[in-house]
């Protein structure tokens, strides 16, 4: 009789890669172990059971709001990442972030997201106890980005290229620092529920996973070895009823099959892009500037200062405020 077993994987802090070099690992948390789902207004609504009950008796009653249809159609397409009892982070997705600390080896963990912030340390702190109970030891975050207001992908981006130029900025200073050390970069994000859509970092314009790698290799010495991967944790699909649905999806057993391969160094071979279709292993060549992509600090800011008061008048009245993701 043919059997076959899957051994268990490494503990935490064994060195997977044969090569000596150092691992960032930047994890987001809206959008990464929960559902955020943004209908281009700010806040986000948490995809949770206190949230998708409220949707689903509007809808009984005739609403045929565009929030409503958006809570109702990403249940139904991701029902194991519903956050139950007024938690902000779903299980099944925090095991998978778990697993991927897992294969990363020896690594520091760098917290980008807002969860950063003093107001949500309990919420961090659980987050960490479910990380440690998947881990089977304890798990804190090592690090965190330097915390500064972000309400746009391009501002999250330049925290976590700001972060790799710190590194390499202590390594130098250190004794024998005087060479690059070789370094893996993983970065978990949603970018606040937003596609790679031409948007401009720096001048540089993010078209999919590939630019976002090539900017952050870019924050690196010249020379430097330095290998990024991306797990853009964002999908847009349009429901039967015509409504287009915009979410930061959680992290999929796909995202973890190719953090697994990356920190193995493998072929990562076909990926999803941030639209959900297939596509080819992208190219590794640095992006092009592009004449129509505009810096960010104008328009995104402007755009979120003019829609940030319709958005809180609009889904105060609609959802609790416990499943607002702020």
């Amino acid at each position: 009789v043919n059997a076959t077993c899957r051994l268990p994987p490494p503990p935490r802090g064994t060195q997977v890669c044969p090569l000596a070099m150092d691992t960032l690992t930047f994890v987001d948390v809206d959008g990464v172990v929960n559902v955020a789902i943004c209908n281009g207004v700010r806040p986000a609504l948490l995809l949770c059971d206190a949230n998708t009950k409220l949707a689903r008796e509007r809808d009984a009653r005739g609403s045929r709001s565009r929030n409503n249809a958006s809570m109702l159609a990403a249940a139904e397409r991701f029902p194991e990442a519903v956050c139950h009892g007024g938690l902000h982070c779903a299980d099944p997705l925090v095991r998978r972030l778990a697993d991927i600390l897992q294969v990363a080896g020896p690594a520091s963990v760098v917290l980008s997201s807002n969860w950063r912030r003093p107001k949500h340390s309990a919420r961090l702190r659980h987050l960490q106890e479910r990380i440690s109970a998947h881990l089977g030891e304890a798990f804190a975050f090592d690090a965190r980005t330097e915390e500064v207001r972000e309400v746009c992908g391009q501002d999250r981006l330049r925290s976590i290229g700001a972060y790799v130029r710190g590194h390499y900025a202590k390594r130098e200073a250190s004794p024998g620092g005087d060479r690059p050390r070789a370094l893996r970069v993983m970065v978990l994000d949603d970018f606040f529920a937003g596609a790679l859509d031409g948007w401009a970092c720096d001048g540089w314009c993010m078209h999919g996973p590939e630019d976002v790698e090539a900017y952050v290799r870019r924050c690196a010495p010249e020379g430097a070895d330095v290998r990024v991967k991306l797990l853009h944790c964002f999908r847009h699909w349009e429901t039967d009823d015509g409504v287009i649905v915009r979410a930061g999806t959680g992290l999929s057993q796909s995202h973890v099959d190719e953090a697994e391969a990356f920190f193995a160094g493998k072929p990562v071979g076909l990926v999803k892009d941030s639209r959900g279709s297939r596509t080819t292993a992208p190219e590794v060549s640095a992006p092009e500037r592009a004449p129509d992509c505009k810096s960010p600090g104008t328009l995104s800011r402007l755009h979120a200062a003019k829609t940030w008061a319709a958005a809180w008048a609009g889904l105060l009245s609609a959802f609790p405020l416990g499943c607002l993701l702020v």
